[in-house]
């Protein structure tokens, strides 16, 4: 009797698991659903402001529903159209591109600090030719490649546009990295750095300042050439490229053209690649290597020893990047054992090549290696993260207990700041990614495609995801730096996106051509809203923001601003120069252009009594047409100087002793 109902409960049980094996993509859809209404409301009434995002996981189940009757296209098919009637469309195609390309390097070389409005609508053009030429295309692989040579082409002319648009290096961290590097140049070893001011902790981690700085002594280039040829070149193409192999690996060509496409604009990715580089760029290269050499079925003993060395190389190079690798792997892993537990029908040419002994050899020797890395205060690396932990768990706790409600963060109090319409359009283009991104991933759910691969990718973006926004809205932003994960998240979006895209345009009604015609229409609408919000970007494009620009500050020094700090440096040289915090928290040291020797520049102070300030002052004239200057930190940490007071009283109380177009330099009367 007992042992019939042991197994009625089986029965039971196992019946139970294909119901939901069966419906994962319903159930799915219901969670969605439930996310979208809570993060719109949060956004209302939390002021978190992610209005884009609760619209894309509101909106995506539905264009399911409606697609999920017509999912009869195989994921592997690959369409050969007629090589005799794409001629007349690729000379077509290809003069329009051509011509916007040369355009749009016209307009580069008669602007400068600037991109006209017009400059983003012929970059978004450029890239929609690509699009419809990937579909349109014979299945030649002489096709394949001059799409993907022509899409690089526009994508470093579109990175060296933002690149060159100043004379000094954009972003605040890759400053910092160039003195590190410049230090080991000067010492012939990585030694000095324990005795510097900061840094220390790249003294464990120093893979990317060495490169930068055999790259350096080998091409005998100023820093920002070296930047340039060295990490945003070969960022572009590696990352694009190997997305590009998996996707076509897992997929099928169209959809890794697409996926190529977007990984050459997607925001963070191009944040990581060209506005803020850091170690961290270096890890996105391992990563996805390793996801290209974990999806390979032959020579894995090969495939095997890169995937360890690139996860080795990741700890000797950036520490948060490297965490985020680890969760990769292990949710990697977590959804291989996921699909085991849930699917009977393993496909081996359909999965992923992941052990349990991977996760804990990367887990192990990361532990192993930040146990004896040091830290501040004579203590390691891994003691201070407990330490920070310990902290950022009681921190909630109290807040929790003493208020009731969820920590306050500072993510979260930039946003409340700001309308629904300017949170919507201030990231419009990542949230329309995530809802392509989430349409993809019900498309995979459905048990016509589930694999092993598409799970285990599924439980990567799900498990950042939490990590990003779950885990910064309870207080964890202080532990690690979410927005940093956003792009390695962004990695795994751009392919689920592509194959939504790819589904969008593809599926067709031969009963009914009127559906057949809109879902081209759809899709082309939607490949070109998306292209245009991704490269008009505020935080990507802050010196010539198309839309919300009282939200960004532009963090790049023009010549004339240059000039007149080394003018000081020059003619004042036992002065301190007064400089506004936009100036003074970014190292004027890395700035090749000018005579930086001995330099000193500090913060305008908060209280201003100019008979008490023995300085120079720089007036940056930007500086006079934005007197409430906006400073962004690490952690989300928002900072806003009021110098409409300073600006008014220096003038008055002071000697205007340089002047150029853009910058003055002033001395006190009183001294």
């Amino acid at each position: 009797m007992v042992n019939m109902n042991t197994t009625n409960l089986k029965l039971y049980c196992r019946e139970i698991g294909r119901n939901f094996v069966a419906n994962l993509d319903n159930i799915f859809s219901i969670i969605t659903i439930f996310t979208g209404l809570i993060i719109i409301y949060l956004s209302l009434f939390a002021g978190i402001g992610q209005y884009g995002l609760g619209l894309a996981f509101l909106v995506s189940p539905f264009g399911y529903y409606v697609l999920k009757k017509r999912l009869d296209i195989p994921i592997e098919k690959s369409e050969n159209n007629d090589e005799n009637k794409y001629s007349t469309f690729f000379l077509a195609n290809n003069i329009i591109y051509f011509t916007l390309f040369c355009l749009s390097i016209i307009i580069l070389w008669n602007t400068v600090y600037y991109r006209p409005a017009i400059y983003f609508y012929i970059i978004t053009i450029a890239y929609f030719t690509l699009f419809v030429e990937i579909l349109y295309r014979p299945n030649d692989r002489m096709f394949t490649s001059f799409i993907m040579i022509k899409t690089l082409l526009l994508s470093l002319s579109y990175r060296f546009g933002r690149y060159y648009i100043f004379p000094t290096i954009p972003g605040n961290d890759t400053h910092a990295h160039i003195s590190t590097t410049k230090y080991i140049i000067a010492d012939g070893n990585i030694n000095g750095l324990l005795t510097e001011f900061y840094a220390p902790r790249y003294f464990y981690t120093p893979l990317w300042h060495i490169y930068e700085s055999i790259s350096r002594i080998i091409m005998d280039i100023g820093f920002k050439e070296v930047l340039f040829f060295t990490i945003v070149f070969l960022f572009l193409i590696i990352t694009s490229l190997f997305i590009y192999l998996i996707a076509k690996k897992i997929f099928n060509e169209e959809i890794a053209l697409i996926a190529f496409i977007l990984a050459n604009i997607v925001d963070m990715l191009f944040v990581r690649g060209v506005t803020n580089i850091n170690t961290g760029s270096f890890v996105h290269i391992f990563i996805v290597i390793t996801l290209y050499c974990l999806i390979q079925y032959k020579n894995k003993p090969i495939y095997s020893f890169f995937s360890l060395l690139f996860m080795v190389c990741s700890i000797l190079t950036h520490q948060l990047s490297t965490a985020a690798f680890l969760i990769i792997i292990f949710s990697l892993y977590m959804g291989k054992i996921l699909y085991t537990y849930l699917y009977t029908n393993i496909n081996l040419q359909n999965h992923i090549s992941i052990k349990l002994n991977t996760v804990v050899f990367f887990f192990i020797v990361i532990l192993f290696y930040w146990s004896t890395m040091g830290y501040v205060q004579k203590t390691t690396f891994f003691a201070g993260m407990v330490s920070r932990l310990e902290t950022t768990i009681s921190d909630m706790i109290n807040e929790y207990l003493s208020s009731g409600q969820a920590v306050s963060t500072n993510y979260g109090e930039m946003f409340s700041q700001f309308s629904f319409l300017s949170n919507l359009l201030y990231n419009f283009g990542y949230s329309m990614l995530i809802g392509l991104a989430i349409l993809g991933i019900l498309i995979l759910l459905n048990r016509r495609f589930i694999s092993e691969i598409y799970l285990s990718y599924i439980c990567v973006a799900l498990i950042l995801f939490l990590l990003i926004y779950p885990g910064t809205f309870i207080g964890l932003n202080y532990l690690f730096i979410p927005h940093r994960f956003i792009s390695h998240l962004e990695i795994f979006l751009v392919m689920f996106a592509s194959l939504s895209i790819y589904y969008i345009y593809t599926l067709s009604n031969t009963n009914k051509e009127i559906f057949y015609n809109a879902n081209k229409i759809l899709a082309a609408l939607i490949v070109v809203v998306l292209i245009f919000f991704m490269i008009t970007t505020p935080y990507v494009n802050r010196a010539d923001p198309l839309y919300e620009a009282d939200r960004v500050q532009r963090t790049e020094y023009t010549h004339s601003e240059l000039k007149s700090i080394e003018w000081n440096n020059y003619h004042q040289a036992d002065k301190e120069l007064m400089v506004d915090p936009l100036v003074e928290k970014r190292p004027i040291s890395t700035v090749e252009r000018i005579n930086t020797s001995g330099i000193q520049l500090i913060k305008y102070p908060k209280n201003v009594y100019i008979q008490d300030i023995s300085s120079n002052i720089l007036i940056r004239q930007y500086a006079r047409n934005n007197p409430y200057l906006i400073s962004r930190g690490t952690f989300g940490t928002t900072k806003i100087y009021e110098m409409e007071f300073l600006l008014n009283i220096v003038p008055e109380e002071c000697n205007n002793i340089y002047s150029n177009n853009l910058a003055s330099v002033y001395r006190s009367k009183y001294i």
